[in-house]
């Protein structure tokens, strides 16, 4: 009787498996093919827009009104930090420079800083070759230098601090980092 029933439920449910994957076509004379179906998938044309519409030629906006030159803005009061930066869109505007000031700064001030970093070396010379030489190919000996040697190395050093001083006043009032 169990089989009798697997037999029954085999037959009974095969076409409709069978039917699921067999597709059915009939042309134009009428002639009915069955052939395996194209597996399914999810590709969705999209609907098919209606052409747009031409708009006519609308006419050049109006130019912007000009700006006379004797109205100006009022300015921002300079800062008084040399590390903050202005840029070009704050309502300031950009940074004045002033090259003909910064230029001989610049150039004056590194110029002193190389004469004195010469003195620094003939004074190291001066207490020793070997403190010449190390000054000269070894940097940490120059610091230790300055530390045991300050009578001599005293002078030579603060010139060049302040020609490296200068140096950065001129680079600045260049227009450093604008």
């Amino acid at each position: 009787m169990g089989a009798a029933a697997v037999a029954i439920v085999v037959l009974v449910a095969t076409p409709e498996v069978v039917a699921q994957h067999v597709c059915k076509s009939v042309d134009k004379r009428g002639n009915v093919t069955y052939r395996d179906c194209p597996p399914p998938s999810t590709y969705n044309p999209e609907p098919v827009r209606p052409a747009p519409a031409v708009e006519e030629e609308r006419p050049p906006a109006p130019a912007a009104e000009v700006v006379k030159p004797s109205e100006s803005k009022p300015r921002e009061p300079g800062r008084s930090f040399p590390w903050t930066s202005r840029s070009a869109a704050s309502p300031a505007g950009p940074r004045q420079t002033y090259p003909i000031v910064g230029v001989p700064l610049l150039l004056g001030g590194m110029l002193v800083a190389l004469v004195a970093s010469i003195g620094y070396l003939v004074a190291a010379f001066r207490v020793g070759v070997w403190w010449g030489l190390g000054c000269l190919f070894v940097s940490p000996v120059s610091l230790l230098f300055l530390i045991l040697h300050w009578n001599v190395a005293r002078k030579p050093f603060f010139i060049s601090l302040a020609g490296v001083a200068a140096a950065f006043v001129g680079y600045y009032v260049l227009g450093a980092g604008t």
